[in-house]
């Protein structure tokens, strides 16, 4: 299959895009707060599953959207979809083989809420707390319960925060209209969502079988990368490569000069702002700021110096090669089937 004769240039405008309109420093102070506040905490009394409940401010507060639009009522039932993903997909890593047929399954499951447009950031971001709760060690039922009941604290305290903020904004300004409902043709959605899992099934697979540290971060990027249109997803990839490559190389930076926590904890939370601030400016921005923010954090909690900087590139290289391969094997199969 090949792509328009005008792809290169839509993929040059795709990666280079900036959508300034959804930069917001109010959102990025806000969400970083929230995130940052209980980590911090946690780490000054030693509660080390604290990083759980940040996590799920942190995916909550992702799933809000650019342009925070998305109703509090879908939010509150992502906290809920989202705790409740984190438990299945730590029983689903303790399955050993048979967690790669799960994380395709869980994938699937998640991503079907697709079909709804309002329900794409939420089907998205449970299916990603899925994927990691199945990456992430622990293989027992109290470690999902654990794991799952302080996710869903951090995130209900975030959507608090979404709450706080759009009350006091909404006083100075009309706030954008939530998204239409808008239904998707479920056939395609369907096709297209199986094809998702496979995917992901299949980057778990590898990566398992590579011995690569945070596996689930390949599938993380098959996610967020993984488009039914190739050039879309060349896209999508070259953004997300590019931003982790520069993201890694910042935070391996920072986690080898500097050892203070203080310091780590500052730079940390600055790049949180950066990260939530420049949400749906462009997906390679975001990725900058999240790639040093995720070394800085996980070597503050589990160190390991350049480490987790190698291991998220090649997670992510390995992520994206496998959603351009799949969709275009998809693309293939369509040409096949017209001609």
């Amino acid at each position: 299959m090949e792509l328009p004769m005008n792809s290169r240039s839509k993929f040059i405008s795709g990666i280079t895009t900036l959508d300034k309109t959804a930069f917001s420093v109010s959102t990025g102070l806000r969400s970083a707060i929230f995130v940052m506040l209980p980590l911090i905490i946690g780490l000054a009394v030693g509660f080390s599953g604290a990083i759980f409940f940040a996590l799920g401010a942190l995916f909550l507060s992702n799933t809000e959207g650019p342009h925070s639009t998305l109703p509090l009522k879908l939010l509150l039932v992502a906290c809920f979809t989202e705790a409740l993903a984190w438990a299945m997909g730590t029983l689903a890593g303790t399955a050993g083989i048979y967690a790669v047929p799960l994380v395709g399954m869980g994938v699937f499951i998640a991503s079907l809420g697709r079909i709804d447009l309002r329900w794409t950031q939420v089907a998205i971001f449970t299916a990603i707390c899925f994927a990691v709760g199945a990456g992430l060690p622990g293989d027992t039922v109290s470690a999902a319960l654990q794991r799952s009941s302080l996710a869903l604290l951090g995130s209900l305290f975030a959507l608090s925060g979404v709450w706080l903020h759009r009350f006091f904004i909404s006083r100075k300004t009309s706030q954008t209209p939530s998204p239409a409902n808008a239904a998707r043709p479920r056939r395609e959605v369907f096709r297209i969502t199986a094809a998702l899992g496979i995917a992901s099934a299949l980057g778990f697979g590898i990566a398992l079988w590579l011995g690569l540290p945070r596996d689930f971060w390949v599938v993380v990027t098959i996610l967020f990368t993984f488009r039914p249109v190739l050039s879309l997803t060349v896209s999508f990839t070259a953004m997300m490569v590019l931003g982790t490559l520069l993201g890694s190389a910042i935070g391996g930076a920072v986690v080898l000069e500097i050892t203070n926590l203080y310091v780590l904890l500052i730079l940390l939370s600055i790049f949180s702002f950066l990260m939530f601030a420049t949400r749906g400016v462009n997906l390679g921005v975001v990725q900058i700021f999240f790639g040093a923010f995720i070394i800085i954090l996980l070597n503050i909690v589990f160190p390991a110096r350049l480490l987790f900087a190698e291991a998220r590139i090649v997670d992510v290289v390995l992520g994206g090669m496998i959603s351009i391969t799949i969709v275009y094997i998809i693309g293939l199969k369509n040409v096949v089937r017209k001609t």
